[in-house]
């Protein structure tokens, strides 16, 4: 690597470390607002209509490029088994348009129970929920307001997602 390139990268790296972490999470000017429709057919032919009037609503924002997004998927479904009886609805968007077939077997490699949507739905539904990145969580609450956003995924997020739709239900 010649030394111009080395200028470079260290450039970009400081770029990066300067950024504060929280421009790197979902946009907080969202939350107590009104979550923004998602109508479609989900991949598995499942009619998919968010928010879903009187009942919490998880939407998982993936992609499958990024492993962490695939994470996020397993993860709710683990917080959508615990409460799917007590009404709690989830739903995968897909922000890259993936196609039907890429996400069925997606949710069949991790054995998701809730509808995947993508297509031309996902880019627009991540626009509209000012999408900054993968995974992201949002929890809609029975109001059909954003009660809270999530970026990123590891156990704490998970812990924090599960007492919040634990809280709401």
């Amino acid at each position: 690597m010649n030394r111009h390139m080395h200028v470079c990268l260290a450039g970009m790296l400081a770029l990066l470390l300067a950024v504060p972490w929280s421009a790197c999470s979902q946009p907080a000017s969202l939350v107590g607002s009104a979550a923004p429709r998602i109508s479609g057919t989900a991949a598995d032919g499942v009619r998919v209509d968010v928010p879903v009037a009187g009942q919490v609503t998880v939407v998982a924002f993936w992609n499958s490029r990024y492993r962490l997004s695939l994470d996020a998927l397993s993860g709710i479904e683990r917080v959508y088994r615990e409460y799917r009886s007590k009404g709690l609805v989830c739903v995968g968007v897909n922000d890259a348009g993936e196609s039907s077939s890429s996400m069925n077997t997606v949710r069949a490699s991790l054995g998701l129970t809730f509808p995947l949507v993508g297509g031309a739905v996902g880019p627009n539904a991540a626009a509209a929920y000012r999408l900054q990145g993968v995974p992201a969580v949002f929890i809609v609450d029975r109001s059909g307001d954003i009660d809270s956003a999530y970026g990123g995924w590891d156990k704490s997020v998970e812990a924090a997602v599960k007492q919040r739709v634990a809280t709401l239900l």
